[in-house]
């Protein structure tokens, strides 16, 4: 029973310290938009899981379970399974250039409500490492700047989204009375 006491010890201080490196990592991953950051935070917080699994199933033995130390092994196999999957999932999605439809409904919105911009054909995006690049086509009134709609397009997208660092406009002027 010594022995038990002193791996549930362990097990609540990797518990608690790869829950104190997992949040370091999500939040600093999330800041610097790293999705490889971002997938290690989860590692951590597998790992504190699964500490978390090992103090159950220690427990279990403490008090007379011996069979509570399998049970808890599968339990945290099956969340190191499913956690994978989202990970990966995840990291794909990013790799293969997946941009949150969020974002896009988002540029799509800010775009609208600017002055000049009669409609908005198209949006995409893509992310570029830790960087997201935009393309916009939009319909612009009758004697609208394109260069000032870009520019001031800019400004109010990155206020809303600090990872777009590009974007390309490419405007179709609608002939007066149309729009």
């Amino acid at each position: 029973t010594n022995y038990v006491t002193i791996g549930m010890a362990a097990a609540v201080i990797g518990i608690l310290g790869n829950l104190a490196v997992s949040r370091y990592k999500l939040r600093i991953g999330t800041t610097i938009h790293s999705s490889a950051l971002i997938a290690d935070a989860h590692h951590s917080r597998l790992d504190a899981l699964s500490s978390l699994g090992a103090l159950i199933g220690l427990t279990l033995v403490a008090l007379g379970f011996p069979i509570g130390d399998p049970i808890a092994g599968i339990a945290v196999t099956i969340l190191i399974l499913e956690v994978g999957f989202e990970v990966t999932r995840d990291v794909l999605h990013h790799l293969l250039d997946g941009i949150e439809p969020e974002l896009i409904a988002s540029v799509r919105s800010i775009a609208a409500a600017m002055p000049g911009v009669a409609r908005v054909v198209r949006a995409r995006g893509r992310w570029t490492g830790r960087s997201v690049r935009l393309e916009l086509t939009l319909e612009t009134e009758f004697g609208a700047s394109t260069p000032e709609i870009e520019n001031d397009l800019l400004v109010r997208i990155q206020r809303e989204h600090e990872a777009v660092r590009e974007l390309v406009v490419r405007t179709h002027p609608v002939p007066r009375g149309i729009s």
